[in-house]
């Protein structure tokens, strides 16, 4: 079960806007070396490490899909639905806060997917022994349309700015490091046992203290994730994938002088007092669907913390650990509202056009640039993924319904 939090996100599909074109400058970027920016600090051996898991990728897919079936998201391949909805940028954002996407009030068309975390599509809350059930990491998806702007990556169709996001505040694995040791171990050992021989390689001599300390986190981390009651959970495990906060979990650029962490937060969904029917495979799909036919519309927030370059005083745990969150100074650092997310629709997209769209964090303007370690790690790997399930181009505007 230890696999199937590993939460390095990865969307891959086709969309209804077909496309049998190459992927023109996009290739080669599986293997290049992503440029630190003044807020990174990169490994001298993480280029090699990131290469030796894009390659356990592309094995791990065609091991999982050698006999024709359908190819699905290497991470999150179970979706609970895809929902249209309207994202718009806030009148009150502070000046300094203008930037990139939130430069002007606009409202622009959205395309969300919900989903698990787990690489197959299995039951929501998977069975771990008789009458025993694991909760798992959830996953929300935001595909902004018809912005304008430079794109980070070479533009493959119209110009998209996803938030990628899972519904607890940090990832598993602090950086590539971990996540390489992590990923060889259960490729060696299978999911159980691989996880298993990740924390004792971590207590054997030779490791450093910031190596066993960063194993503590990935394994209090993983607990929560999983959990039904004890330890407490980062939220209440939802009825509906409405009911939580979804986070991105990682560093990303805010301009060229500022850094933010962002998440989504529920306007009037709450999970509390609500207990999830855990023994139905999908009740997660069920409960959306049944909450979009009252017809009422559904509201997030999106907000952001905020940092400038000043207040970045040590990159490697601000920027470069994604299993630690910014909770040293909450007041001076407190979430911002940028936008609002409206979902009104009555039912989910079409199946088929939401599993065939394509979600990457890399998806987005230079001014929101994702950071640190594993950010620079699923550049590589979604795009591995994406080279595997030929990417199409990305939608100019809503699909028709």
């Amino acid at each position: 079960m230890f696999v199937r939090i590993l939460v390095v996100s990865i969307f891959v599909g086709s969309t209804w806007a077909s496309s049998d074109e190459p992927l023109v400058g996009l290739a080669h970027l599986t293997e290049a070396r992503v440029e630190a920016t003044d807020f990174e600090k990169i490994a001298p051996s993480e280029q090699e490490m990131i290469q030796a898991i894009v390659k356990a990728t592309g094995v791990q897919m065609a091991t999982r899909y050698k006999g024709g079936e359908t190819v699905r998201r290497n991470q999150h391949a179970k979706s609970h639905g895809c929902v249209a909805g309207k994202f718009t940028i806030r009148e009150d954002i502070d000046a300094k806060y203008q930037v990139g996407l939130f430069s002007s009030v606009r409202s622009y068309d959205a395309i969300v997917r919900f989903s698990n975390a787990d690489s197959r599509d299995r039951d929501d809350s998977p069975e771990l022994a008789p009458g025993v059930r694991m909760h798992g990491s959830r996953g929300m998806a935001i595909k902004v349309l018809g912005i304008s702007g430079e794109s980070l990556l070479p533009q493959h169709g119209a110009l998209t700015q996803d938030f990628v996001m899972i519904n607890s505040p940090v990832f598993v694995f602090a950086n590539v490091e971990d996540y390489a040791l992590a990923s060889r171990l259960i490729a060696e050992h299978g999911d159980d046992k691989g996880g298993t021989e990740f924390f004792r390689r971590r207590q054997m001599p030779g490791t450093t203290a910031e190596q066993k300390t960063r194993a503590a986190e990935t394994g209090r981390i993983a607990a929560q994730i999983r959990s039904t009651g004890t330890p407490a959970p980062f939220q209440t495990p939802p009825t509906t994938p409405l009911e939580n906060s979804y986070f991105g979990a990682a560093p990303f650029l805010f301009g060229t002088d500022q850094v933010m962490r962002f998440r989504v937060v529920p306007i009037d969904e709450n999970a509390e007092g609500k207990q999830p029917l855990i023994e139905e495979s999908n009740y997660l799909r069920e409960g959306l669907a049944n909450r979009l036919s009252s017809g009422e519309p559904v509201r997030f927030v999106f907000e952001a913390q905020i940092r400038s370059k000043a207040q970045i005083t040590d990159i490697i745990t601000q920027i470069e650990n994604a299993s630690l969150e910014w909770q040293d100074n909450p007041e001076e650092y407190p979430w911002t509202a940028l936008a609002d997310l409206v979902i009104s629709s009555s039912e989910p997209l079409d199946e088929a056009v939401c599993e065939s769209l394509v979600f990457t964090p890399w998806h987005c303007l230079k001014e929101h640039q994702p950071l640190g370690s594993i950010n620079r790690l699923r550049k590589a790997v979604y795009l591995e993924s994406a080279m595997i399930r030929n990417m199409p181009k990305e939608p100019a505007s809503l699909p028709d319904r």
